[in-house]
């Protein structure tokens, strides 16, 4: 099991982004995780509820200078997690962990 980021903690979570609940109404994901994490201050980030692994979205987000880090809460149930970059140099990064059980709900 790999280390948390120094960012990431339970406390930074200030939004929640369900993709199985937008997905079959007809709305992506991605427009609505870049607009919250957009407005992020530092210490917050965005969570993105899904159950498949958002591999484009986190690459996108990363190579714009967020911070993402994603893990399988459990089967088939993966938080992502999205925040500023603390240096906001564009050189994000992402990592995965198999669980993470302190921040899951």
């Amino acid at each position: 099991m790999g280390e948390l980021p120094e960012w990431l903690t339970s406390e930074c979570v200030v939004a929640d982004v369900d993709t199985d609940a937008l997905l079959p109404c007809g709305q992506h994901p991605s427009g609505l995780v870049r607009t919250r994490a957009a407005t992020l201050a530092p210490g917050q980030c965005v969570r993105l509820v899904s159950s498949f692994h958002p591999v484009p979205l986190m690459d996108r987000l990363s190579r714009q200078g967020y911070q993402v880090y994603s893990v399988e809460r459990e089967l088939g149930q993966h938080g992502t997690y999205v925040s500023m970059s603390s240096a906001c140099s564009g050189q994000g990064g992402f990592g995965m962990m198999p669980e993470l059980a302190a921040l899951t709900k």
